[in-house]
């Protein structure tokens, strides 16, 4: 049985496809290996990088002790002494700066500001940082402004629409007595004009 021409062509597009699916699934295996070996390569020279800075800060302790140990006692007190009074620094300076936002965030939250906001712009304004600083004050201005909105929304009187005679209509008109068209005459002329046919 003969092939027809079109039936060929089908299949050779299909292999086409199966082919390029295969290409397809060949490069991605090949690029997860060369992935994986890199990958592994990586972690190799990470232990081994790892190892070295462990044998570095142990050699480096083993020369401190020894030369600690051909120091005079004098020499070696000298060197506690001045080791203890970095650490004192290093608290004072640390009490200093939490004393110093402490007052900022005093001063943050008299203006409004959230103690979580407060803490953030102190912080920003001790370390020096202006942009993180301006970041905080544009959200603290922004929860300030819905605040005092909220506030004002609910301590606002209820709003007065009026006397409703715009919405008038020709039955209710009607229905109206004297005393009641009068009224809307007075306070509404235009809409009695046009209730009455004169407009």
């Amino acid at each position: 049985m003969a092939e027809t021409k079109e039936n060929i062509e089908v299949t050779s597009a299909e292999e086409t496809k199966v082919e390029k699916n295969d290409t397809n699934e060949v490069d991605v295996a090949a690029k997860l290996a060369e992935l994986t070996a890199q990958n592994q390569a990586l972690m190799t020279e990470v232990a081994k990088l790892k190892k070295a800075s462990d044998k570095n800060a142990s050699e480096a302790a083993d020369y401190k002790k020894k030369y600690r140990e051909t120091l005079s006692a004098q020499e070696q007190a000298s060197i506690d002494k001045a080791e203890k009074e970095a650490e004192r620094d290093e608290k004072y300076n640390q009490l200093l700066r939490e004393n110093q936002i402490n007052k900022y965030v005093r001063q943050y939250m008299k203006q409004g500001y959230s103690e979580e906001l407060a803490t953030k712009a102190a912080e920003a304004m001790y370390d020096g940082d202006t942009d993180a600083l301006f970041n905080v004050q544009t959200e603290a201005t922004t929860a300030i402004i819905k605040k005092k909105e909220s506030e004002w929304l609910k301590s606002r009187p209820d709003v007065n629409a009026g006397t409703g005679t715009q919405g008038v209509t020709k039955e209710q008109f009607e229905t109206m007595n004297m005393m009641q068209r009068s009224e809307l005459r007075k306070k509404s002329p235009e809409v009695y004009e046009r209730l009455v046919g004169r407009a």
